[in-house]
């Protein structure tokens, strides 16, 4: 019969084994999608994935943020990716003249619907989901539009 000691070390290991694997596989699957993310900037993985500190280290020096489950609101891993220069939702980029909408609130115009030029496009930071604001000036004045709600004009 076995040592009981070697026994238990072999467990350890195996236990060990299986969470260094779920933990590459969780990495290679966060790095497929960012590799693959092109017109937004925010990727939200599930809470119960795992990744070690060094690894989102590296990402924290090459400008990618994240947040961890502990802090956010639904309880998911959210990456912030940087921009990628002229790559909006693939229509609308900085400097294309737009049409937006007119918008109302409570019956109240806010806002007269027009031409105006894309200035920036930021993701929506308030917002839970993963849509993308246009900053659009008009007559020198900049109000924040989502980018679904725009029209190139020729």
């Amino acid at each position: 019969m076995r040592n009981e000691d070697e026994i238990d070390f072999a467990l350890e290991q195996r236990s060990k084994e299986a969470q260094w694997e779920k933990i590459v596989k969780d990495e290679s699957d966060l790095l497929n999608s960012i590799r693959y993310t092109i017109y937004k900037n925010s990727i939200a993985k599930e809470g119960s994935k795992q990744y070690r500190k060094c690894f989102l280290d590296k990402l924290v020096e090459r400008g990618i943020n994240y947040w961890n489950p502990r802090t956010t609101d639904d309880g998911k891993w959210h990456f912030m990716l940087l921009e990628l220069e002229g790559y909006t939702d693939g229509k609308i980029k900085v400097g294309d003249r737009v049409t937006y909408p007119t918008a109302k609130s409570v019956g109240q115009v806010l806002l007269n619907g027009g031409v105006g030029t894309v200035v920036a496009i930021k993701p929506d930071s308030f917002g839970k989901s993963s849509r993308q604001i246009a900053v659009v000036e008009n007559k020198g004045h900049q109000f924040d539009v989502f980018v679904s709600a725009l029209s190139v004009v020729n």
